[in-house]
């Protein structure tokens, strides 16, 4: 029997808030713990906390977190590290280029997929596209990580 088998079922048997807050703050206190000994497996863990609580969509915590995270090698072979696109940038090219994003992603869902993909293609996209590389870099993103409402999962 593992621990969350355990804590759903003594919650089921003690659905007192008091207990609730209780419970709550042991684990606050070992997200603590985690987060000064192993900052990747704490990240990991608030994402499973976060998407049992609000689904699999970014907060700005999360998305800042991975954003940071990302990189790649410029065509001068140099790094490039984290934010390459603000989420100011990315509105302002959505809005000027009248792209549409399905409306049950939210703007750190955005962020997250264009900044990932800006490190993944922009090297191959500056040379495919020199004019416009970044409004393609966000057209490809839109299509790869948003499918619209009428996209099946698992579907080729």
């Amino acid at each position: 029997m593992n621990c969350k088998v355990i804590i759903h079922e003594y919650l089921e048997k003690h659905p007192d808030h008091k207990k609730i807050d209780m419970l709550a703050e042991l684990v606050f206190e070992e997200l603590h713990e985690l987060y000064h000994h192993d900052k990747d497996a704490f990240h990991e863990r608030l994402k499973e906390v976060h998407e049992h609580f609000d689904g699999h969509h970014y907060n700005e915590h999360l998305a800042k977190h991975d954003v940071h995270h990302m990189s790649h090698k410029d065509q001068h072979g140099e790094m490039r590290h984290g934010e390459i696109w603000s989420l100011d940038h990315i509105r302002e090219k959505i809005a000027r280029h009248s792209l549409k994003v399905p409306h049950h992603y939210n703007h750190w869902d955005m962020y997250v997929a264009f900044n990932m993909n800006y490190h993944d293609k922009c090297v191959l996209f500056k040379r495919w596209f020199p004019q416009d590389y970044e409004l393609k870099i966000i057209e490809d993103a839109i299509c790869f990580y948003f499918p619209d409402e009428h996209h099946e999962e698992n579907v080729i």
